[in-house]
């Protein structure tokens, strides 16, 4: 018993002196950071450097034959690594050390390791990202990249989970979307993010954010990332249109929509086999959504206008009445957002009117969906007695 009793000392013991290390080996890669009068010799910060990325050493890791704490202290001399100028530019030098570190930590980044140790891998990534967003350490591995910002984004729809994609995880995403990906995983990576985008903004229960301005970050980051994908989807009206029609009228805050209807605009530039009139219809919310190029945060109003004038009178004519559109809702519903929303234009606000009146009357197929949606505006105890008024006389 005694001598387990000092076998079990000499490991704490070893284990503190270890700690202690990699705890000074971090503060002398931070003084090396801020070495402008290059006290330290490159040949040091190089030594120092290769005795701590060792092949041996990272296999070990991976093995599991060290211990946790190892990895985290690992971790966290990478971060620094890659945000110190000297020592980044030597890591993306095409070193095979470098590629050893790298090839480690993505496998890491796919096991069971805590989030947190995650998130310092993300961190070295993002920083090698910020010099180069192609750089040929990463690029072999864009594939496990995305598997793992794939695996949370979608447990990002289960309510109860607490994990989601951080501000570096979004942007390492974005940049990987713009990259050439297989078809299986940019339709993949749609479905999960057209599920989360309504989620967030259909949901009653709303996911708790630490601000307002965090949740309406997330939904343009999310818009910005579909933007990515969609431009690689031939004819995408036919499979996500119908995911969107309810946001013409749901999302409200001005970035937000925006985003919204850029990707509209890619739909309908990608859209070569779609339906004339289905691309004419959408081309008319992109027009009812102008803003003024002239002017910051001016609604170009004109332009507006002249599109609900060019829709009344389409609307008048409408003859494939038996036909249940997407492109109809869209307009629908952004209708009833210029209803509810535009207290300030009467003008763009009769016009709403007046279209929502033609879509009652003209779309008969509808019509019973159509009057469910105005009862749940009406329904709204924030709802101002002229708009409900409006509403009424539907």
């Amino acid at each position: 018993e005694t001598d387990d009793f000092q076998v079990k000392k000499i490991r704490i013991l070893l284990k503190r002196i270890r700690s202690m290390s990699y705890k000074g080996l971090q503060i002398l890669f931070e003084l090396f950071d801020n070495d402008d009068k290059e006290i330290f010799k490159k040949d040091l910060i190089d030594s120092l450097w290769l005795c701590c990325i060792k092949q041996s050493y990272l296999d070990n890791l991976l093995n599991k034959t060290k211990q946790r704490e190892d990895i985290v202290h690992m971790l966290k001399l990478a971060v620094i690594w890659s945000s110190t100028p000297y020592l980044r530019e030597a890591i993306i030098n095409d070193r095979q050390d470098a590629k050893d570190l790298v090839k480690c930590s993505m496998e890491l980044l796919n096991e069971n390791i805590a989030n947190e140790n995650k998130q310092l891998i993300i961190e070295f990534i993002w920083n090698i990202l910020q010099i180069n967003p192609d750089d040929s350490l990463i690029t072999p591995y864009n594939d496990q990249l995305l598997t793992y910002l794939t695996r949370v984004s979608s447990s990002m729809i289960e309510a109860k989970n607490s994990i989601t994609l951080t501000t570096k995880e979004f942007d390492i995403l974005l940049i990987l979307s713009g990259k050439q990906l297989k078809n299986d995983k940019i339709e993949q990576l749609c479905t999960i993010f057209f599920r989360l985008l309504r989620q967030n903004i259909l949901s009653k229960k709303k996911k708790k954010f630490g601000n307002k301005t965090a949740g309406q970050n997330l939904n343009i980051s999310i818009l910005k990332v579909l933007q990515n994908l969609i431009v690689n989807i031939e004819n995408p009206i036919e499979k996500y249109l119908s995911l969107l029609s309810i946001l013409c009228c749901k999302i409200i805050q001005r970035d937000q929509r925006i985003e919204l209807i850029n990707l509209f605009q890619i739909f309908i530039n990608q859209s070569t086999q779609t339906k004339s009139s289905t691309v004419w219809y959408l081309k008319q919310l992109v027009e009812l959504n102008s803003w003024n190029a002239d002017a910051i945060d001016e609604a170009d109003y004109e332009r507006r206008l002249n599109s609900y004038k060019n829709l009344a009178k389409e609307l008048v004519n409408v003859q494939d009445i038996d036909k249940d559109k997407d492109e109809y809702l869209c307009l629908f519903y952004h209708c009833l957002y210029e209803l509810h929303y535009s207290v300030n234009d009467l003008s763009l606000r009769e016009y709403a009117s007046q279209c929502i009146q033609l879509f009652l009357k003209q779309i008969p197929l509808s019509q019973t969906y159509f009057l469910t949606e105005i009862r749940a505006i009406l329904k709204q105890p924030a709802i101002s007695i002229n708009i409900r008024h409006e509403f009424i006389r539907h």
